[in-house]
């Protein structure tokens, strides 16, 4: 016998978040780099949990782990926008010199996305894996 659920069940979730994963390079650059740009027309409130690594040999190894968290808002009298922005993150290199760091501002040109932003000072190409959470406040 084939149990079905009940009637009243939902046949898609209705949370009112969401997570997907994404992968980056960072260059080794003295500018920042876009490494994610989160829509706002939907949701306002993001957390980001990522690694950032570089896996040398004879070169040294690069580890940075945190959670990054950004939250905007519009003003449609106005037509500013802004973006608050941490990230909580610690890092260790061996043999390797550097680290990188992350900023967010809210895109100029339309005012609906937060462009995050990595700058590396790590000599080397790192790899970014993080997920992302996401929500309306």
């Amino acid at each position: 016998m084939i149990r079905r659920p009940p009637r009243s069940t939902q046949g898609v979730s209705s949370a009112a978040s969401d997570v997907y994963k994404r992968q980056v390079s960072i260059p080794a650059s003295a500018s920042a780099h876009t490494v994610a740009t989160l829509s706002t027309s939907s949701y306002d409130s993001y957390v980001i949990d990522y690694t950032v690594t570089f896996d040398g040999t004879s070169d040294g190894n690069y580890r940075r782990v945190g959670q990054l968290h950004a939250s905007s808002f519009y003003n449609s009298n106005t037509g500013n926008a802004t973006v608050v922005f941490r990230d909580d993150a610690t890092d260790v290199a061996d043999t390797v010199s550097g680290t990188v760091s992350f900023s967010a501002t809210v895109d100029p040109t339309t005012n609906t996305s937060i462009l995050v932003n990595a700058l590396s000072s790590v000599n080397k190409i790192t790899s970014m894996k993080f997920v992302t959470r996401r929500w309306n406040s």
